[in-house]
């Protein structure tokens, strides 16, 4: 398992800006290549790589692929059905 970043030591910080700067190259794109997103042409689903499969394609790790995707499955994908679900919830415990 990675080690959560300390944000008091200047080598973590650095890490981080570095984790920042491929994010905004690669998040995207990472987003978009994974399992999380689904891909169609014509009528026939595309399939999903595996962040292994990912980090060869794009010159990376296979750990900077999986925190990657993780920021970007945050950014990309709608709360709106955790919401819609908390809602539906309260309603029936009245």
């Amino acid at each position: 398992m990675a080690e959560l970043p300390d944000i008091r030591t200047g080598e973590r910080r650095a890490e981080m800006r570095g984790r920042a700067e491929l994010y905004r190259r690669f998040g995207r794109e990472i987003f978009e290549l994974s399992l999380a997103h689904q891909r169609y042409e014509g009528v026939k689903q595309v399939r999903p790589l595996s962040d292994a499969e990912i980090a060869l394609r794009l010159g990376l790790t296979e750990e900077e692929v999986a925190d990657l995707r993780c920021v970007a499955e945050v950014d990309q994908l709608s709360t709106d059905w955790f919401r819609e679900a908390d809602a539906f919830k309260k309603g029936r415990s009245r």
